[in-house]
């Protein structure tokens, strides 16, 4: 629901808490907001995907679902009323947090049908065109402005790897080079059962892809599992090498993966190594 309006934000954001106070609820309470952040405005961040805004998708979707009741189109209505219910239970499950829009993609994509049956039945004809037109517009700034991975620029796509976009939205933490001297300290070893511990740091997915393009046959597998979904931790077979993430001089962590192997330490990463070939 952002916009370039500050003044439309906070009152999106206004409605919110009053609709919480109204219901007796905190809308900082961590049942329902991520606990290591606040409840805040919505913000128009059109180049970064983490909350871009989509409202006038939403406006489409609510007309669409709007004119096939209205029109009784029965089957078209219970279409879109499983949408909503699947909103529903997706706030339901999930707790609010600032990355949740692009979470919500796949219930707009599913609207997609329901928005088509509606635009079809515009007239004249060239209504629908336009709407599609303003949506392209609309879809420009997050394809060329945005400054992870945009279309032109120095840094377009085109020009940069596929391994450096990776790391295109982590350079505040400035910790490239470590994962690339983890990827290759434990390709060289030669071990495809990999643990990863990602109970201090989560960005995992770096270290995984590249470390897939080196040993496409490695498997890995969660290690220091210790929050609620331990009691559902079927521990697999020892891992030969463990990548422990923000790990450095944290004394526990290293008893728990010694039995592994010796740790390395990677920046501030520790890498724990069964055996090692050079």
């Amino acid at each position: 629901m952002g916009a370039r309006s500050e003044r439309w934000n906070q009152a999106v954001y206004g409605a919110v808490v009053r609709a919480h106070r109204a219901l007796g609820i905190d809308q900082q309470d961590p049942d329902t907001t991520w606990r290591w952040t606040n409840y805040a405005p919505p913000v128009n961040a059109r180049n970064h995907e983490a909350n871009a805004s989509n409202k006038w998708h939403l406006l489409l979707l609510a007309l669409a679902l709007l004119y096939a009741a209205v029109a009784r189109r029965w089957r078209w209505a219970l279409y879109g009323a499983a949408l909503v219910a699947a909103f529903l239970l997706f706030c339901f499950y999930l707790k609010w947090q600032p990355n949740l829009p692009r979470l919500e993609l796949a219930l707009f994509a599913l609207g997609a049908p329901l928005a088509a049956f509606a635009l079809e039945r515009l007239r004249p004809a060239a209504l629908p065109l336009l709407v599609c037109l303003f949506l392209a517009n609309g879809a420009r700034p997050s394809l060329f402005e945005n400054w992870t991975r945009p279309l032109r620029g120095p840094h377009n796509i085109f020009v940069t790897s596929r391994d450096d976009q990776y790391f295109a939205d982590m350079g505040q933490w400035n910790n490239h080079a470590w994962y690339v001297e983890a990827v290759d300290r434990t390709a060289r070893s030669g071990c495809a059962n990999v643990g990863i511990d990602i109970g201090i740091y989560q960005l995992e997915y770096p270290f995984q892809a590249l470390l897939r393009e080196r040993n496409a046959a490695v498997r890995f597998v969660h290690t220091g599992v210790m929050n609620a979904s331990a009691r559902y931790y079927a521990a697999p077979p020892r891992p030969c090498a463990v990548l422990c993430m923000e790990c450095l001089a944290n004394q526990t962590k290293i008893a728990l993966y010694s039995p592994v192997g010796p740790p390395v330490a990677v920046g501030h990463f520790l890498l724990f190594l069964a055996m090692s070939r050079k």
